[in-house]
C-alpha cells in the first residue's frame, strides 16, 4: 500500500513538471510572437514619419 501511494505522488509530481514546462514553452512562444509583432508595428510607424 505504501509503495503504491510512493508510485502515485511520483507520477503526479512529474505530471505537475510536465505541464509546468509546456506552460513555460508555450509562454515562450507568445511572448516570441508578441515581440516580433511589437517590433514589426514599430518599424510600420517609424516608415510612416
Amino acid at each position: 500500500m505504501e509503495e503504491s501511494k510512493k508510485n502515485t505522488k511520483k507520477v503526479y509530481k512529474k505530471w505537475l513538471q510536465t505541464i509546468q514546462t509546456w506552460k513555460e514553452y508555450h509562454n515562450w512562444k507568445l511572448w516570441s510572437i508578441l515581440h516580433k509583432t511589437v517590433y514589426m508595428n514599430n518599424q510600420q510607424f517609424v516608415f510612416k514619419i
